[in-house]
């Protein structure tokens, strides 16, 4: 596993442990901005990186060889599509 997908499954098994261990975080994101979502912030935070998360994967914005496209945990997914359809007010940013 990589350290990528083991940041991925420690946000939580349910989208509203990964919504707590995000607030827990500090981590506040834009509604439907893959790069500026509250998990591709995390990562940033947690690894330096750029990503852009999607409903279905984690992608690398910058440019490296090999780079990993790990698919989005089941928890983590659901997050993301219940963020992006306006649950989790908290975790949101209005503009940024």
């Amino acid at each position: 596993m990589t350290k990528l997908e083991r940041l991925l499954l420690d946000l939580g098994s349910t989208a509203d442990e990964v919504a707590e261990t995000l607030r827990i975080a500090g981590i506040r994101g834009q509604r439907s901005r893959h790069y500026n979502c509250p998990v591709a912030k995390y990562l940033r935070v947690q690894t330096g990186t750029l990503y852009a998360v999607s409903s279905e994967a984690v992608l690398q914005l910058e440019y490296q060889k090999n780079a990993e496209v790990p698919m989005l945990p089941p928890a983590v997914r659901d997050f993301v599509c219940q963020f992006d359809a306006g649950a989790f007010d908290d975790l949101a940013l209005v503009d940024e």
